[in-house]
């Protein structure tokens, strides 16, 4: 994965592990790394990467 200025691998799978802990739901380390390299590769460089970043470049699924 190419490297991006102020977005890393991390702070995405920390983002994904708050909130799928907000909405009370479990996700083991493989399905939580593989969302987390869906959104890094997706999203665009950004100096401050926040949550509202990470939820407008995945879609929520309509249940």
């Amino acid at each position: 994965m190419k490297e991006k200025p102020g977005l890393t691998y991390e702070k995405i799978t920390n983002e994904i592990e708050n909130l799928l802990g907000k909405l009370s739901l479990k996700a083991d380390g493989k399905q939580v790394h593989k969302i987390a390299k869906i959104i890094y590769e997706k999203a665009p460089a950004a100096e401050n990467t926040t949550k509202s970043t990470i939820l407008q470049t995945v879609k929520p699924v309509q249940s």
